[in-house]
């Protein structure tokens, strides 16, 4: 499979990440609609205010890690917005290849003692994931349409570790690790018996560089989790053997089953994937 030339697009924690891991082994650019101390050479996705810079055009393929969800109330309109920035964008480039960084969340919680495999339906309804699952949809049409010849899906579980410092407050495990550096406060409540499941960013990354070498065809979409579901009460019970618990607050609500992780099965016979990490390494890692 030729990559070619690979174009990051989004500046978050997963895209910085990402770039600087991959970036020895392929030909690897990444581009923003805002510049940034924290990366060298990013460069911008606008030649200026109206046009695309024309280098997006010689991309052979496309990863698209942006996310517009910022958190709160965002309108349904302001998603069609992000949605057709997204799409204009691979129009644009018409790349080989396309990858898009999608999430877990789509598929909803269930109240079943069973993992979401990539078949399962999308019921996911937080912003987060309607915005992930009309992206996937809107994948599927343009890869129809013939903007691109092979397509890659991956559906992270909730990704943590020490470079998620671009989003410190995103996910259970690096609120608790802010926490135990910074004193961060912030409330924790649910179901403790509800079930998650947890991916170091370093074995996201390890996952797709070695999709990556092995190739993709057509439309492909997996999961990629740590293929263990975790309590919430084990993982309380951890935090508060071994740290402090005086800046977190506690609201258990046993009235919602809550689970969501994931079947890597799929993954594990495409490419022999075994994450590395274990959750319990989340003050460290």
């Amino acid at each position: 499979m030729n990559l070619g030339k690979i174009g990051i697009i989004g500046l978050g924690y997963l895209s910085s990440f990402l770039y600087k891991k991959l970036n020895k082994k392929f030909q690897l650019e990444i581009f923003s609609s805002f510049k940034t101390k924290k990366l060298n050479n990013v460069k911008e996705i606008y030649k200026d205010s109206r046009e695309f810079n024309p280098y997006l055009s010689s991309l052979d393929t496309l990863i698209i890690c942006s996310s517009f969800f910022l958190g709160g109330n965002v309108s349904r309109k302001i998603f069609k917005k992000y949605e057709s920035y997204v799409e204009n964008i691979i129009k644009f480039t018409s790349p080989e290849n396309l990858i898009y960084i999608s999430s877990s969340s789509v598929y909803g919680f269930t109240s079943k003692n069973s993992a979401f495999k990539e078949n399962s339906i999308l019921n996911g309804t937080s912003d987060y994931a309607l915005e992930k699952i009309n992206c996937e949809k809107m994948l599927l049409r343009l890869h129809k349409q013939n903007f691109f010849a092979n397509c890659l899906i991956l559906r992270p579980s909730n990704i943590y570790g020490i470079n998620t410092n671009f989003a410190p407050k995103r996910g259970l495990l690096n609120k608790l690790k802010k926490n135990i550096d910074d004193s961060f406060k912030f409330k924790i409540w649910g179901n403790m018996e509800n079930l998650n499941d947890f991916i170091h960013i370093s074995d996201f990354s390890s996952a797709l560089n070695n999709i990556l070498l092995e190739g993709f065809s057509k439309i492909n979409i997996y999961n990629v989790g740590s293929g263990n579901a975790i309590k919430l009460g084990e993982i309380y019970d951890f935090h508060q053997k071994h740290f402090s618990t005086e800046n977190l607050e506690i609201f258990f609500d046993n009235s919602k089953v809550e689970n969501n992780f994931l079947d890597i099965s799929k993954l594990e016979n495409h490419i022999n994937f075994s994450p590395n990490i274990h959750w319990t390494s989340y003050p460290s890692k």
